[in-house]
């Protein structure tokens, strides 16, 4: 568990990030206790499954030029297979 104070001084640096360019919008999300982190990652996980045909290899290898290299590893490494491993 993180202590209250850490997590204001979080609170306080987001509020002071730069923006990017062009300019984006800085969030944060705090999820107090596991229970609600681990509701948090299956709403997730839900609606990923729902449309895991926007993660298929084609769709990641059309967006690739859109969303860059890095989206397509993420969803290469981690969201395919953590979708795979949910349907089965």
């Amino acid at each position: 568990m993180v202590e209250p104070e850490k997590i204001a001084r979080i609170v306080d640096a987001v509020c002071t990030a730069p923006m990017g360019l062009p300019p984006s919008d800085v969030e944060i999300l705090i999820l107090d206790g596991f229970a609600r982190v681990q509701q948090f990652a299956d709403d997730i996980m839900a609606v990923i499954k729902k449309s895991r045909w926007f993660f298929s290899p084609l769709m990641t290898g059309l967006l690739k030029p859109f969303f860059g290299r890095e989206y397509a590893e993420s969803v290469n490494s981690f969201i395919r297979p953590a979708v795979l491993h949910q349907v089965q």
